[in-house]
């Protein structure tokens, strides 16, 4: 933790707050720094609670491969098998597809923001809507980023069990991992001890009705209980070693992202130090960065509750500082 002080030291002021945990084997150290909410002021805190934005995607990819461990689902089912009449093109597109992001989905959520805000209530009315556009790629052959492949996946999951997704979420991964302090959440103003976001001028920009992020982004949670995940996800108690190699390899690279490619829910990025695997998450206010590095069998987890041109590279040299040191 002293290379991650010393990031912190020069870096720091230019966020409203965070908090980091770097877990190494039986060792944990949290340090959490500034503020969780300006007025009135709450410090930071290590039980600190954020939004933890994609992160999510990671538990979501978790339960639809339990899923298909069970023979409820199969990667190659398409969408149109699932649900039908939900995407125009879904025959073409497939379970595998939805969870590698190369389904060729439009990425409404960041392309057509007022399509689909913060506040939407995700219905399959409201889904049909906002996914009744032609393929971006063919299906199948591109990675790129999109949110509303995980809105599908999360209907999916709803249709395979016949529970909500937050109930599957706590059943099949928050119980069992221990994960006392985390929940798929739809009101941030109802959520206990939970970090404020803040723009670059200091002004709470928080969101209170929280429906939209849903399967792709809706977790509130702990640095401690993500550090939980990650280990309960990378030993195979969530999933069998296999599917956590299968999870872990990709599918390609990201369009202009030469170190940057996408497995199944798991970010794979080759870092100063070697291969890393995890998720960033981004949301208004917010910013989280989970990622483990094998070759140090080392998890670093850090939340920074600004929205500024700066807080991203903050957020990330703080992380990474204590992923490679």
């Amino acid at each position: 933790m002293t290379q991650v002080r010393g990031v912190l030291d020069q870096r720091a002021h230019e966020v409203t707050g965070g908090v980091i945990a770097v877990v190494q084997g039986d060792d944990h150290e949290t340090l959490a720094y500034g503020s969780a909410r300006l007025h009135p002021r709450r410090p930071m805190t290590d039980d600190t609670r954020f939004p933890i934005a994609s992160v999510t995607k990671m538990m979501v990819a978790t339960v639809v491969l339990q899923l298909v461990q069970e023979g409820k689902v199969r990667l190659d089912d398409t969408v149109d098998e699932l649900l039908p009449g939900m995407l125009p093109f879904g025959a073409k597109v497939t379970v595998e597809d939805l969870l590698d992001h190369r389904s060729g989905i439009l990425d409404v959520f960041n392309e057509d923001p007022k399509a689909y805000p913060l506040d939407a209530d995700p219905t399959d009315a409201k889904l049909r809507q906002v996914l009744d556009h032609p393929p971006v790629d063919e299906p199948g052959t591109v990675s790129r980023y999109t949110n509303a492949g995980y809105w599908l996946l999360g209907k999916i999951i709803e249709r395979a069990t016949g529970h909500p997704l937050a109930a599957e979420l706590r059943q099949r991964i928050f119980v069992p991992a221990g994960m006392t302090s985390t929940a798929l959440a739809t009101d941030l103003d109802e959520e206990r001890n939970l970090a404020h976001g803040y723009d670059e001028n200091g002004k709470d920009i928080t969101a209170g009705d929280f429906s939209g992020p849903w399967a792709a982004g809706g977790v509130v949670s702990t640095v401690g209980d993500v550090a939980t995940f990650f280990d309960q996800l990378f030993s195979g108690r969530l999933v069998p070693a296999d599917v956590v190699g299968d999870m872990t390899t990709s599918r390609g690279l990201f369009d202009g992202s030469p170190n940057l490619g996408y497995g199944l829910g798991v970010t794979l990025l080759d870092a100063a130090c070697g291969h890393v695997l995890g998720h960033f998450g981004d949301l208004p206010g917010f910013h989280t960065i989970a990622f483990r590095n094998p070759a140090k069998d080392r998890t670093v987890v850090e939340f920074v509750n600004t929205e500024s041109d700066s807080a991203p590279v903050t957020g990330q040299n703080i992380a990474f500082r204590g992923i490679c040191y």
